[in-house]
């Protein structure tokens, strides 16, 4: 089979071209190459955000199944379909659960809670804001995508995924070395609301499995998006305390409330996995009807905290998450917190 893979050298376009090729399709990866693309796939040097340099790229070129990992708006899966003489096959898109956040609708996520109304637009350039211009420019994404399948009479599937972890992340996103870096310094680690929020998230590897498996069915039954997460919900506290026992240290966790940040300076984002715009999407769809296998935090946790550890062990740490700045007003936050603990 022949198969495209628009942008198969990050996180998750890594592995999914492993997958790929591991079930022997013939890999095409349409990378900036800026990274490695992984071994046994043909590249095309291109960046997927030059409408110019796409189509000189895949001009008059014929796939079975084309994987598009970045496409970000309505205007880009547009100019995709609109490359002369390009045929993509079956198509496969990733986009996020940030979908399902813009809308009134309660966590978790079902795939039909997209068609809820979409929220009122938050005050420009505000955290809120931009978080809702990445969830509704998807949304239009989504939208494209069906109408061009539409057209073409082709199928077309979106794949909505939360916050995504893999072993290469410890070069791309900082997420969790947003925390790592906090457990390993020693200090007390704020955790904020105590850690109560309930989350969920994807492993790079099982999404990729979850498109070689897709692109090896005869037909997607008419379904047009599929959640892929993790089967189980964990809470931030509980996350952060495997991770700290992965790397073998038990750091002070302080709880904070947004407004104790607030009142010290230091803004909500300070560290991932907390606030409004993080999406639980219900993979269940994905599972009972698809057969996908999709694993729990406690199976693929371990290694990839070793993945970034490991970068630290070879003297090339990643950069900092950049909330890792606040950390001197953290600890002196902590250390007020900590200090009016009543006595047990």
């Amino acid at each position: 089979m022949k198969t495209l893979v628009l942008g198969g050298t990050g996180l998750i376009g890594r592995p999914v071209c492993e997958a790929l090729a591991s079930r022997g399709h013939d890999v095409t990866v349409l990378s900036r190459g800026t990274r490695e693309a992984a071994y046994g796939t043909h590249v095309f040097n291109a960046d997927r955000h030059d409408a110019a340099a796409l189509s000189r790229a895949l001009e008059g070129r014929s796939f079975d199944l084309t994987v598009d990992l970045l496409a970000y708006d309505g205007a880009q899966v547009s100019q995709l379909f609109a490359i002369r003489g390009f045929a993509p096959g079956r198509v496969v898109m990733i986009s996020t659960g940030q979908v399902y956040l813009v809308t009134d609708r309660p966590p978790p996520y079902r795939e039909g809670d997209f068609d809820a109304p979409v929220i009122a637009e938050p005050e420009p350039d505000t955290r809120a804001w931009h978080n809702w211009k990445y969830g509704v420019a998807k949304r239009e994404a989504e939208a494209a995508l069906r109408r061009e399948a539409a057209k073409r009479g082709i199928e077309a599937m979106a794949l909505r995924v939360p916050v995504v972890h893999g072993e290469a992340d410890a070069t791309s996103t900082q997420r969790l070395w947003a925390w790592i870096e906090r457990i390993l310094d020693g200090g007390p680690v704020l955790l904020p609301d105590n850690g109560e929020q309930r989350l969920r998230f994807a492993y790079a590897k099982d999404i990729a499995n979850a498109i070689a498996t897709l692109g090896e069915r005869a037909s997607w039954e008419g379904v047009a998006a599929l959640n892929i997460a993790q089967p189980n919900e964990c809470t931030l506290r509980s996350f952060v305390e495997r991770v700290a026992a992965c790397t073998g240290r038990t750091p002070e966790w302080v709880p904070v409330a947004g407004e104790a940040l607030d009142q010290a300076g230091i803004p909500r984002g300070f560290v991932p996995f907390w606030g409004r715009y993080f999406s639980r999407p219900d993979p269940t769809t994905a599972i009972e009807r698809f057969g996908l296998h999709l694993t729990d935090e406690d199976v693929w946790l371990p290694s990839v905290v070793r993945a970034h550890l490991g970068h630290e062990a070879a003297g090339r740490p990643p950069h900092s998450h950049e909330g890792y700045a606040h950390r001197p007003a953290e600890l002196a936050l902590a250390s007020r917190l900590t200090s009016v603990r009543p006595r047990s």
